[in-house]
């Protein structure tokens, strides 16, 4: 072999370790970076909130207030008979009932913490109807209506949050027929770095207006969501 092939066979030698090198120090690079954002992921895990409400079921009294005829202007059903809101039971200016079993279960706090009640199907008496997009436009069905805040609404670790108000489908019920409801109700958080969490768990719920006291029952059901971990297969009727 000349002085020159070898020369040449060098050069070649010299490329092919200089290119090896890269692809080493890339490769060194890229398992740098996915062990940081296994690190991050597995710290912001340990630091996420988890909220859900308690399994099971929960029974408020309620009470009824007469709407003003300027209420009643205002809210066009001027031509119903004797319309009243619907409410947790008060003494006075003071809400006596609030209903609770909102929990943090995770390892990390959980902040602005709301409540969305999202209606699927609902009964009067016995019939039922379902609650399309088309519906869900309709005041008392509204997103913004039926989003309800913690109290308090940062919520620790092991902790509970309460309510104050129950949701506007029912609350503007102004005749007192729903006698049940089924849907979400889709919880909402930011934990400590501003990350959005958001748990959807099934309810029902079904109304005694007749009964003395007067009451509403809370039934809070299994997980079908949790944006943190896993969706979960909803369980099929």
């Amino acid at each position: 072999m000349t002085p020159d092939q070898w020369a040449m066979l060098g050069a070649v030698g010299e490329v092919a370790g200089a290119f090896f090198a890269l692809i080493g120090v890339l490769v060194s690079l890229y398992m740098s970076i996915r062990a940081l954002r296994e690190i991050q992921a597995d710290r912001r895990l340990n630091k996420a909130p988890y909220l859900a409400f308690e399994p099971g079921g929960q029974r408020y009294p309620i009470d009824f207030t007469l709407l003003t005829e300027e209420e009643q202007r205002e809210a066009g059903i001027s031509t119903l008979e004797n319309p009243s809101s619907i409410g947790l039971k008060t003494e006075g200016d003071r809400i006596t009932y609030e209903y609770r079993g909102l929990r943090n279960y995770g390892l990390g706090p959980a902040i602005h913490a709301r409540i969305i009640w999202i209606p699927a199907k609902v009964w009067v008496g016995t019939e039922s109807f379902q609650i399309d997009d088309t519906k869900l436009l309709e005041l008392k069905y509204r997103r913004e209506l039926n989003t309800i805040p913690a109290s308090p609404g940062h919520i620790l670790p092991n902790q509970e949050a309460t309510f104050f108000r129950i949701p506007s489908f029912i609350q503007l019920d102004y005749e007192r027929k729903i006698t049940e409801v089924e849907g979400i109700i889709e919880i909402e958080c930011l934990d400590i770095f501003r990350q959005k969490h958001v748990t959807r768990q099934r309810f029902y719920l079904h109304t005694g207006y007749k009964d003395d006291p007067p009451y509403i029952h809370f039934t809070f059901l299994e997980i079908e969501f949790d944006s943190t971990r896993k969706q979960i297969e909803p369980t099929r009727a």
